[in-house]
Parts: structure tokens; sequence; C-alpha cells
């Protein structure tokens, strides 16, 4: 629904939907690594971890973004961004002690390779050629990224429906129009006027957010078991 929600708006706009072919190999790849992986990974890894925990080792994106950024060329590391970096990398460890590893390796394993897809996802997106309307290419993102999921959420959903009722739904629609369009056509705006660099370390908020609105869902403070 997102998706046609944001090529219909593209077209709204008067922006043309069609995409080059010389530009389908990026396309296909950051609708691979930003949707596909990065969807699966993260729905699994919470199912593994819990929803703190697997937000926070998720947006490890940052990261990876920025390392693989610096690698490949195209952007160097500051010392703003590799104290930022470091930061980082001390909150993964601090929040990876506090874990039984050995239990749940494989939890932590899907959460960082999460991370990664979607930091690979970003130097694609920002250095891939792509230079088009955000809604454009956030729509196309999103169908071509979502059509390998739909046979397995389809057989996991027929399972799995449960009981819904009025809430279920409320959430449904958020995710459609709030969490899953509009992010993703803000975070293509801001990485379009931005480096790699800034525009990934400016979602660490998000882990942040969903620590703090477990919290505030459950009526507890935070607690080193999420910090």
């Amino acid at each position: 629904v997102y998706k046609r929600q944001l090529l219909l708006i593209a077209k709204i706009r008067s922006k043309k939907l069609i995409i080059p072919k010389k530009n389908w190999t990026s396309l296909i790849l950051i609708s691979l690594f930003n949707v596909t992986l990065w969807q699966v990974l993260m729905l699994y890894g919470v199912s593994l971890l819990g929803g703190g925990r697997a937000a926070v080792l998720g947006y490890t994106m940052p990261v990876w973004a920025v390392m693989v950024a610096a690698m490949m060329g195209y952007e160097k590391i500051t010392i703003s961004s590799f104290i930022a970096l470091c930061l980082g990398v001390f909150g993964v460890i601090s929040l990876a002690a506090g874990i039984d590893f050995f239990s749940n390796w494989v939890g932590i394993f899907v959460m960082l390779m999460a991370g990664f897809s979607w930091g690979v996802g970003t130097i694609i997106l920002k250095y891939g050629g792509l230079k088009f309307d955000a809604f454009v290419i956030a729509g196309w993102q999103q169908l071509i990224g979502i059509l390998p999921i739909i046979p397995f959420a389809i057989l996991w959903d027929l399972n799995n429906i449960g009981d819904p009722d009025y809430r279920h739904f409320l959430v449904l629609i958020f995710a459609i129009f709030f969490a899953s369009a509009y992010t993703y056509w803000a975070y293509f705006v801001v990485l379009k006027n931005f480096t790699v660099t800034v525009t990934s370390i400016s979602v660490m908020m998000v882990p942040v957010l969903a620590i703090l609105t477990v919290s505030y869902t459950h009526l507890t403070l935070p607690t080193s078991d999420l910090v």
C-alpha cells in the first residue's frame, strides 16, 4: 500500500516514474539491501532478542555505512565522525555485554547483518547514480524489495494471524503511512543533501526512541537491561 502511496505522490508532483535501464542495477541492489534483507533480518532478530535490544543492534548501520564509505574511498572519516563511530561501537559492546552470547549469538549476528545490509544499501543509494526524486526512488525500492517477501509473509500470516482487534489495525495503518512511507522518503531526502556519515549517524536516535517507547508503554523506567 505505502509503495503505491509514494509513487502516487510522485506522480501528483509531476515527477517521471520511469527509471532508465542504466539505473536498474543500482535500484535492484538498494531494494535488496534496504528493503528485503533489512526487513527480514530485523523482524527475525526482533523475534529472537526482543524490541529494545534488537533495535539497538539493528541500528549499528552508521558503523557499517561509515566504514564501507571510507574503505571504498567515497568519504573520509573525520574526527567528529570517528568519535561518533567509537561511541556507536561502545554502545554495541555495552549492549552485547549484557547478553549471553552463546545462547543468543544467532540473534546478535542476524541484527548486525541487518545493520550491515542497510549500511551497504545507503552507500549504493548515495553513490549509485540514482539522481531521482525521493518519492520515486522510495516507491520503486519498496515495490521491488517487497516482492521476494510476499510468498513467505502469506505463508507465515496464514498460520500466525491470531485474533486481531482494532489496535492491530491501528498499528498497521501507522506502519504503512508513517513508519514506512514517510520515514523512507525522509531518509532519502536527508541522504540527498548530506553525506552518508552524517545521514546514517543521525538515525541513531531511533533505538533511543524505541527504548523510551517500550518503557513508556509498560509504565517503567529504562533499565540497564534495555540501555
